[in-house]
């Protein structure tokens, strides 16, 4: 089997990867294309940093969805850690030593155009792919979740109609109430992993849909002022067109989850 060494731009940082270069993702959302990234996706026990411990700097984004590590020397992101995937790491192709970038077959994943694209880059990155029956309400449901975890205002704006509600449980929790029109919706997302000091973890289950409407089970985990949540939920989103009108959340245990969010 093959040995790929990279580095950052410094060479500060040194790794290695053990494994034949394949599936390499690009995605032009506004994380990866601030970082550069190519993505390619390998199991930890193939990775193994060589030199330069000392030199990373790993910072978490907003959402809590992965770890990322970039040198703290010339800045260069070499690779980052999935939060939901502990068993693997995703290497930037463009820090690997003598790989011809435009020799490549790179799937490119367009945030500007998910929808066409969303299949081929949910199986590179999470390793699943959506049936070829799928709804495409379900598929821009995904989209829409994956916006979420990355921080991507674009989709989330696009996605959700101007006028729509999003009803969440509860009388006490900072988060229960009726949030009304596209702007409230958005303060209420980000005040999720502002109230979490970015530790909320979104795990999607499954989406289901139809014309009309949509189902979204998911699994939600963080951890507050000394208090964990571990909730599982079922949100029923209503479209119009393309565009996502009502959404209402239902929780598990709903005395929990208006008690953390308080």
């Amino acid at each position: 089997m093959s040995v790929l060494q990279g580095s950052c731009h410094c060479q500060s940082v040194r790794f290695e990867v053990e494994g034949s270069l394949g599936d390499v993702t690009e995605c032009n959302c506004s994380i990866c294309t601030r970082k550069g990234y190519l993505h390619w996706i390998v199991p930890t026990g193939s990775f193994r940093i060589l030199a330069g411990t000392d030199a990373l700097t790993t910072y978490r984004f907003n959402t809590g969805v992965a770890q990322h590590h970039f040198c703290g020397v010339c800045g260069v992101a070499g690779f980052y850690t999935p939060r939901s995937h502990p068993d693997r790491v995703d290497v930037n192709v463009r820090c690997l030593d003598g790989v011809d970038i435009d020799s490549l077959a790179v799937r490119r994943f367009d945030g500007r155009n998910w929808e066409a694209n969303v299949e081929a880059f949910r199986s590179a990155s999470d390793g699943g792919r959506p049936s070829a029956t799928e709804h495409a309400h379900a598929v821009r449901l995904r989209a829409l979740f994956d916006a979420f975890r990355n921080g991507d205002l674009s989709v989330i704006e696009r996605t959700i109609a101007e006028d729509a509600v999003w009803h969440f449980p509860g009388r006490v929790g900072q988060l229960a109430g009726s949030h009304r029109g596209r702007d409230a919706i958005l303060r209420f997302l980000l005040l999720v992993p502002s109230l979490t000091g970015g530790t909320f973890h979104l795990d999607l289950q499954e989406v289901v849909a139809n014309e009309r409407c949509a189902v979204a089970l998911f699994r939600g985990s963080a951890t507050r002022e000394g208090r964990t949540l571990d909730n599982p939920t079922a949100l029923v989103f209503h479209l119009a067109g393309e565009q996502v009108v009502e959404i209402r959340e239902f929780v598990w245990d709903l005395f929990h989850v208006d008690d953390f969010w308080r």
